[in-house]
């Protein structure tokens, strides 16, 4: 049997955020805006406690027609359903929880520790730098879900949005910075 790998709060704890910086403006140099933002986030794993629980992160480099980019996802050790067998998104998982899941030993041998750090950071902060706006999202997501399958199928076609619509939607968040 395999070791265990490490945790991402491991990694995490053996790095400082200046050579996180570094491979940070490498890896997502349009992004700059935001790195006072993921330096904040940092800090403040450095001082959590994490959360063990039965996942392990993945990083995987993807190319997808003339983009290529890091997906990183978890992976339920014991899958208890067929869904669980599969890669999970993750962005919502408090950040306790990130920092208990080790780092899949395949994963490490793609991407430095750094590299790693850099993507997960990426990843649990892509819907805010603040982990109580991220959980409000969730919330916002779970009624709306909620709502919908409670409403009539008129209802539903009522509240859908074209397909113009919600391009309108994408180029304006486009325009934005990328998130927070």
């Amino acid at each position: 049997m395999e070791p265990e790998s490490q945790t991402l709060k491991q990694i995490i704890q053996t790095h400082s955020w200046t050579s996180i910086l570094a491979v940070l403006k490498s890896t997502y140099p349009r992004d700059k805006e935001n790195f006072h933002g993921y330096e904040h986030v940092f800090r403040l794993l450095k001082g959590m406690v994490p959360e063990k629980i039965e996942m392990v992160i993945i990083l995987k480099t993807v190319n997808d027609g003339d983009e290529k980019y890091v997906d990183v996802s978890g992976k339920h050790k014991f899958p208890k359903s067929e869904e669980e067998k599969y890669s999970q998104g993750i962005e919502f998982l408090p950040w306790r929880q990130w920092l208990g899941m080790a780092i899949d030993s395949e994963s490490l041998k793609g991407f430095s520790e750094a590299e790693t750090i850099v993507h997960c950071l990426y990843e649990m902060t892509f819907v805010s730098f603040e982990e109580k706006e991220i959980q409000k999202k969730l919330e916002d997501i779970k009624r709306s879900v909620s709502k919908n399958k409670s409403m009539s199928t008129r209802g539903k076609r009522e509240n859908m949005l074209t397909f113009e619509e919600i391009l309108e939607v994408l180029d304006h968040d486009e325009k934005g910075s990328k998130k927070k």
